[in-house]
Order: C-alpha cells, then structure tokens, then sequence
C-alpha cells in the first residue's frame, strides 16, 4: 500500500525538493509557460522557506514529489 503525507520540509530535503523544481520548470519552458525561470525559484528561496518554516513537500512512499508553501502573502499581481 503506498504513503502518501504532506509535511514540512527539512534541510536535508532541499537538493531534492531544487531536482523536482528544476524539473518542473523544464517542463513549463517546454509547454510555453513562462511563470518560472531558470533563476527562480532557487537554493536561496527554498532555504529562506525553510527558515521561515513554511515550505512542505508531498511524499509517496519516501519520494519527494511536489513542494509547496503555505503562507499569508500574497503577490499583488
């Protein structure tokens, strides 16, 4: 049966949470999306999340499969 949790990240979270990232940006640059960049989000962002305790990641048995952050702020756009 497989596992599936949200939690907080940690710091031994964040190379893979950054490889799961950058693989998700890759695939928006390729279907024409262009919300992210190569630049953004990166290693200081998802450090400052993790500082600020407010980024999570999804996990199915062990695996880091998405990465989220749950905050009250909110871009003006």
């Amino acid at each position: 049966m497989s596992q599936t949790i949200i939690r907080k990240s940690n710091s031994d979270d964040l190379d893979e949470i950054e490889k799961v990232l950058n693989d998700v940006k890759t695939n928006m640059i390729l279907n024409g999306i262009d919300q992210w960049d190569s630049e953004y989000p990166n290693m200081d962002i998802l450090q400052k999340d993790f500082k600020d305790q407010t980024g999570f990641v999804l996990v199915e048995n062990g695996k880091i499969l998405s990465y989220m952050v749950l905050n009250e702020i909110c871009d003006k756009e």
